[in-house]
């Protein structure tokens, strides 16, 4: 999968993977680079795991979770979880 961010030169596209658990429920995990705006270096790398439900045809709900990583690959502590919601347009 490909998830595009949408106007912004500090945060790269993301790239991963989605795949289906059971009935109407789905799971995606994905990665992308957070950039330093002055210098352009790497500075970040955030990975997202979300757990989607479909509601219907024409929407979804899902939760998601992230993990930070320092350019240099050590972790960051963080504690936030995402709620996210979706309608067909």
């Amino acid at each position: 999968m490909e998830e595009v961010s949408g106007g912004t030169l500090f945060r790269g596209d993301a790239l991963g993977s989605w795949e289906h658990l059971r009935d109407q429920e789905y799971a995606a995990r994905y990665k992308f680079f957070i950039f330093n705006p002055v210098t352009g270096a790497r500075t970040l790398t955030e990975v997202v795991t979300s757990q989607i439900e479909l509601q219907g045809r024409d929407a979804f709900a899902a939760t998601a979770t992230f993990d930070l990583f320092a350019a240099d690959g050590t972790p960051i502590p963080n504690g936030c979880q995402i709620n996210i919601t979706g309608t067909r347009f």
